[in-house]
């Protein structure tokens, strides 16, 4: 056993020890994305504090963490004492993941007893998750396909933004998570954003107000980095592709590269090797804002492409390895044909499509498929949520 692991398990130990502790009526506990103040819980948190005078607000940040939190929120470091301490004393508990500790483990095992049995008594843990899948997750990844797997997690309630997320959740969860339909906090600004807010947006995340942008927000791919966009700099003709938008769409245009978190200091060491004229898109914590005053998004398998549907604009999606992953890394929900947006494998026939983009028939695919999947969005997400979370107070 390795130091990491003793230091995890100590931590573990710890939590069963601090289950002991009473709970803080009016304490909340936010974690997103391991130590980062971004997301879905980051819009709860926030709206929160302007409907609860006398909350104390937790978070767990880390040094990846680029955006601090305000002078009201207590900073934690993740997997400290201090977190274990204060997340075992809160009321409330909110993630983007499916529980603050969730997994699978084989059904009767020893280590299935241990991690399904964190769970706090008296404790309200509400999960947003972190996007909607076209890539397979959990029970249908492949390396846990035929394990006689029990799904195990602290959450009381997981939020869904259409029908096909909640079904897939039922099915992820064994059904063992309820679930509401309320939507995606981290979207709401995609609906509501005026032109005032993204010219403010724009100077916060450093990219000329007067320009167009097109976002490239690739995937992370564990087993091939440079696939996780590097691959896909070196293959891009950028000039030819603003050229080309500008040509379309009109305007002056911005090519911004927001790099995965797991890959980011790498990516952002060689961005500029391919070409100067490339802006980070890391500058920002939030992808909901960036998403928001993004005239064109070029992802691939990433979860981004469904929030983006909301915005109406242009998204191609870039797949070099679409067959490699599909069939060998993780597998999709959807085949090429049924997503909303065009499907490329090379650079010459994205900028095809690119110059054949119909708007008005684009536009027409995107509601239908947004139907399919039983949409619910509408840009009040967070309100929906911060009332559950005020009525668990309230009847506490």
């Amino acid at each position: 056993m390795n130091l990491q692991s003793l230091y995890s398990y100590s931590m573990l130990a710890i939590g069963y020890v601090f289950k002991l502790l009473p709970i803080k009526k009016n304490r909340i506990y936010f974690n997103s994305f391991g130590g980062q103040y971004t997301d879905s819980p980051r819009k709860i948190s926030e709206k929160l504090h302007q409907k609860l005078n006398n909350a104390e607000f937790i978070w767990e940040i880390s040094d990846k963490c680029r955006e601090l939190p305000p002078d009201y929120v207590r900073c934690v470091k993740p997997q400290s004492l201090l977190s274990v301490f204060y997340r075992s004393t809160s009321h409330i508990i909110v993630d983007n993941y499916m529980g603050w500790c969730y997994g699978y483990a084989e059904r009767g095992s020893a280590r299935y007893k241990i991690l399904s049995r964190q769970k706090k008594k008296g404790q309200f843990n509400i999960c947003t998750w972190h996007g909607t899948a076209l890539k397979k997750i959990g029970l249908d990844q492949p390396e846990n396909k035929g394990r006689n797997l029990s799904f195990y997690s602290t959450a009381d309630l997981l939020t869904a933004n259409c029908v096909y997320m909640r079904d897939l959740y039922n099915h992820m969860s064994q059904g063992k998570v309820p679930i509401t339909m309320s939507g995606t906090p981290r979207n709401d600004i995609i609906f509501n954003i005026d032109d005032s807010t993204k010219v403010q947006l724009k100077r916060k995340l450093k990219i000329p107000e007067e320009k167009k942008i097109i976002l490239f927000a690739p995937t992370f791919r564990a087993g091939d980095l440079a696939m996780s966009g590097l691959y896909q700099l070196e293959k891009l003709d950028i000039d030819r592709l603003l050229s080309g938008l500008s040509r379309k769409f009109g305007g002056e245009w911005v090519f911004v590269f927001r790099a995965h978190d797991s890959v980011l200091l790498s990516m952002e060491n060689q961005r500029n090797k391919y070409s100067s004229d490339i802006l980070s898109g890391n500058i920002g914590d939030d992808m909901s804002e960036y998403l928001a005053v993004s005239d064109v998004l070029l992802t691939d398998y990433s979860s981004s492409f469904f929030d983006f549907l909301f915005t109406g604009n242009p998204c191609f999606l870039y797949c070099p390895d679409y067959d490699h992953y599909g069939q060998v890394e993780r597998g999709f929900y959807f085949t090429a044909s049924e997503l909303p947006y065009p499907t490329v494998t090379d650079e010459d026939t994205l900028y095809k499509e690119i110059d054949n983009y119909n708007t008005d028939k684009r536009r027409d695919i995107i509601e239908s498929f947004l139907k399919k999947i039983g949409n619910v969005e509408d840009g009040s997400s967070t309100e929906k949520i911060v009332k559950i979370i005020t009525d668990e107070l309230d009847t506490k």
